[in-house]
């Protein structure tokens, strides 16, 4: 949540280093391939393979873009774009038989056997915000198109897999659940005096906050919070009480800063931003919880983060939440501002705090929402699809 890509960018880190470390069995053998320039100090330690010059693959894709295939077609006699030729050829040649795209939307190499892994299917199955209309083509045309070729799809959650089944028409059998796991934050060492000042810089104190991980986008629903908050603090009289929100502006952040300072929250209520992975471990293990009222699912992965780091979670009453958590969290409706009210309230109790943070360990404890499960989910995975991939050259 620190990077303005949000959580994603951890989570791929965090991903690809475990698979270049994991230990496949056969029949299965791993490789990285990528346009960049294989170095000495590549940090995979598996085969890497470069496909085609960057400038073919930026030249096939701007003749694409500007709808001139039957151009080229005519002047070259070849009917398919330099790029794909040239990648599928390096492909063939290094033995590779099917190419994982692990970035949604993403598929860098065409007229190639893939798999896809997707996060969700959000559009369709949340309500119009306008980070989720503006793209609304482009999505629908990856999974009604692009996604329907691919030869298995990868999600995070049994309640993924039973969102694209419903809205795309895919069948079950084709889709494999590798489960989301907390990003690379997690395992940092902040030692405990690093933790003091950075609390002391943001004017924080410990167990005095709630906490939102999330950039400014309208479905994060900072608003229905800022009033649930707001509730509380008249309930409780306390000036000290503070929410804390980290994250990129996505184009929301001024009017969530509007309604802050229309509601009079300015001095209770603190907007940082982009910070560091340190900052972001800091007010994760210091905070009274982790609130988290997005409308978007189906699951998400600070609910991971926060109950590895010893953290309490409150979140929106999603399927895919309560497939995470279990009954290791508290659950409100996100459009519903006396839920989080009645939630952070609840959580002011030492007593209560106590019981969800036991609860969420031992639920933890068996989880599947870990790396090492995603590994061995993964690892199960491509050797079923092996055996299909396998039947033709």
């Amino acid at each position: 949540m620190a990077a303005g890509i949000g959580g994603n960018f951890s989570y791929y880190e965090k991903f690809i280093r475990g698979v270049d470390s994991f230990k496949f069995k056969e029949p299965i053998e791993i490789c990285f391939v990528g346009r960049f320039n294989s170095t000495e100090n590549s940090p995979f330690t598996r085969p890497y393979i470069k496909l085609s010059p960057q400038w073919l693959y930026r030249l096939s894709e701007v003749i694409g873009k500007l709808k001139l295939k039957w151009l080229v077609k005519k002047a070259t006699g070849l009917s398919v774009d330099f790029s794909a030729k040239a990648d599928a050829k390096i492909l063939n040649m290094n033995g590779v038989n099917v190419v994982l795209f692990p970035i949604q939307f993403q598929k860098a190499v065409n007229d190639f056997p893939f798999i896809t892994m997707n996060w969700d299917a959000g559009h369709k199955t949340t309500f119009a915000f306008p980070e989720l209309t503006q793209n609304f083509t482009e999505r629908e045309l990856w999974y009604r198109d692009s996604i329907q070729e691919a030869l298995a799809i990868f999600v995070e959650s049994e309640n993924s897999k039973l969102e694209f089944s419903k809205y795309y028409n895919i069948p079950l059998h084709k889709i494999e659940v590798i489960p989301l796991f907390p990003g690379g934050v997690i395992d940092l060492h902040v030692a405990e005096s690093e933790q003091n000042e950075i609390l002391r810089r943001l004017q924080l104190n410990k167990q005095k906050y709630f906490y939102y991980p999330a950039q400014f986008w309208a479905h994060k629903n900072h608003y229905n919070l800022i009033l649930g908050f707001k509730e509380v603090l008249r309930t409780h009289q306390s000036e000290s009480l503070k929410l804390v929100f980290s994250g990129s502006d996505m184009g929301n952040k001024d009017y969530i800063l509007d309604v802050i300072k229309s509601e009079g929250l300015e001095k209770n209520i603190l907007p940082l931003g982009f910070i560091s992975n340190e900052e972001v471990y800091t007010l994760y293990k210091n905070a009274i919880a982790l609130v988290m009222p997005t409308f978007l699912g189906p699951t998400n992965m600070p609910l991971l983060e926060a109950r590895a780091l010893g953290t309490p979670v409150i979140c929106s009453d999603l399927a895919g939440h309560r497939e995470q958590c279990e009954t290791g969290a508290i659950y409100a409706e996100p459009s519903d501002p006396k839920q989080w009210t009645d939630a952070m309230v609840k959580l002011l109790n030492q007593d209560v705090r106590d019981q969800m943070i036991r609860s969420a360990n031992e639920i933890a404890s068996r989880s599947v929402f870990t790396i090492e499960q995603a590994l061995i989910h993964l690892e199960r995975a491509l050797i079923k699809f092996s055996f299909i991939r396998k039947t033709f050259r």
